[in-house]
């Protein structure tokens, strides 16, 4: 199955003369749609931007949704079907059948990322995308009471710590560092967000001359590296994903879940994606992760990043492929592939392979 056919369902191509204008028009109004998401989410934007005065980016802000409406409205409103440049007589020929295929995959692919970047200016458009509670030892807390101050004393209803107002909130200290998406009061659910140490959990404590020099702790990896800009907005490209939660039946529960990766997720993607840049394809890499740690994600992480990898101007990998020797490894990758990458290719073997094409 190709990419259209599994995006958008009634597609059957251009090969035949006669298939070719309600192809196109599923295509446009596919297209169509997408821009008008990403209209009305900007639109949003930019009324915020008024109501907080920024005069400054209106006009840069006005030349965008210009630009917006312009092709949406070219897209819309263009002749449906075939014409004499493209189609004889009876079918168009393979080679340039192969470039409008390859021009349309393209195009989607452009408004895919236009609308990605749009929900990301969403999130970036709030003051506070992080919020963390920090606590010295020296005065008597440490880690377990940063997270008990979010679960009992910080409202979450609150406009400043509801649902999606942040990326995450983070209880840190000196040694340790959690992170949490949502805040539930009591409920609310933390999950360490450390290095590691010697194969263990925790953080390996900093160099003694490092220390001595920068102050350092054994957790200023969380605002040199995680904090830092590009990471944040690398975080926001390709790793965090809002979802919809299922039941055990695949029916929408109404449910979203926001999620953040860990930092051992992270750290391994982007390793990973460094290095197939760096030396191209066909290295072998050995990733252990233990159980309950978030497997599925980073291979979906892993996946979505590869797919879309260039070395000087040139795709790295033509296909992803993912194989697993376990059932339920099998389902949990079938809801976390499409969820970050609807445009990733997948394979498996098993009951769910038809999901996975």
């Amino acid at each position: 199955m190709g990419f259209w056919e599994k995006v958008l369902p009634g597609y059957k191509g251009y090969k035949e003369r006669e298939n070719s204008r309600n192809t196109d028009k599923l295509l446009r109004e596919f297209l169509v749609n997408k821009l008008k998401e990403g209209r009305s989410r900007y639109d949003d934007i930019e009324a915020e931007l008024t109501n907080r005065g920024n005069l400054g980016l209106m006009k840069p802000a006005e030349k965008v949704t210009q630009t917006l409406s312009r092709v949406t409205d070219r897209l819309r409103y263009a002749n449906y079907g075939f014409t004499g440049k493209w189609f004889g007589k009876d079918k168009i020929d393979a080679e340039r059948l192969d470039k409008v295929h390859k021009f349309d995959i393209q195009l989607a692919e452009n408004v895919d990322k236009l609308i990605k970047d749009i929900k990301a200016l969403e999130l970036l458009d709030d003051d506070d995308a992080i919020t963390a509670e920090l606590k010295n030892p020296f005065n008597g807390q440490n880690v377990q009471d940063a997270i008990k101050q979010y679960r009992l004393d910080r409202d979450h209803r609150e406009p400043l710590l509801k649902f999606r107002r942040c990326l995450a909130h983070f209880a840190v200290d000196p040694d340790l560092v959690y992170v949490t998406t949502e805040l539930a009061g009591p409920k609310t659910r933390f999950l360490p967000f450390n290095r590691g140490k010697h194969g263990g959990a925790g953080n390996p404590a900093p160099p003694p001359s490092e220390a001595v020099k920068h102050g350092a702790y054994a957790t200023a990896y969380l605002w040199n590296e995680v904090w830092a800009r590009d990471s944040v907005l690398n975080l926001i490209q390709h790793f965090i994903h809002e979802f919809e939660e299922e039941d055990d039946k695949g029916k929408k529960t109404g449910k979203r879940r926001l999620i953040f990766p860990r930092y051992h997720q992270m750290d391994a993607v982007r390793r990973l994606v460094a290095d197939a840049k760096s030396h191209g394809s066909g290295k072998r890499y050995l990733i252990q992760h233990s159980a309950g740690s978030g497997k599925s994600n980073s291979i979906a992480w892993l996946a979505h990043q590869l797919i879309g990898l260039k070395k000087n101007e040139e795709t790295v990998f033509d296909s992803i492929i993912v194989v697993t020797d376990r059932k339920i490894l099998d389902k949990q990758i079938v809801g976390a592939v499409p969820a970050i990458r609807h445009g990733c290719q997948k394979e498996a073997a098993g009951p769910a392979s038809d999901r996975l094409l």
